[in-house]
C-alpha cells in the first residue's frame, strides 16, 4: 500500500522557509507514518538571453558595410 500527494507552490507564494509535515491515521494492522521536510520558496532564476541570430549577423554585417564604404573613400 502506497501514496502519493503532490502539491503546487501557488506563484504568488511568499518567498521564505516552509516547514511541511504530513501524518497518516493508522488503519487496523498498520502504524501511523509521519514525514516532514523543509523547503525554500525564492524569487524567479533569471534566465540568460541567447543572442538571437540576427543580434550576432547585425554587427558584422554594418562592420562589413564601414569597412567597404572606408576602402572606397580611402582610394
Amino acid at each position: 500500500m502506497g501514496g502519493k500527494l503532490a502539491w503546487t507552490i501557488p506563484n504568488n507564494a511568499t518567498l521564505g522557509l516552509y516547514d511541511v509535515e504530513v501524518s497518516t491515521a493508522p488503519a487496523s494492522g498498520f502504524n501511523a507514518y509521519e514525514s516532514y521536510a523543509v523547503f525554500t520558496v525564492t524569487g524567479p532564476t533569471p534566465v540568460p538571453e541567447t543572442p538571437s541570430v540576427l543580434g550576432l549577423l547585425l554587427p558584422a554585417l554594418l562592420v562589413g558595410i564601414y569597412v567597404s564604404r572606408r576602402k572606397r573613400t580611402v582610394r
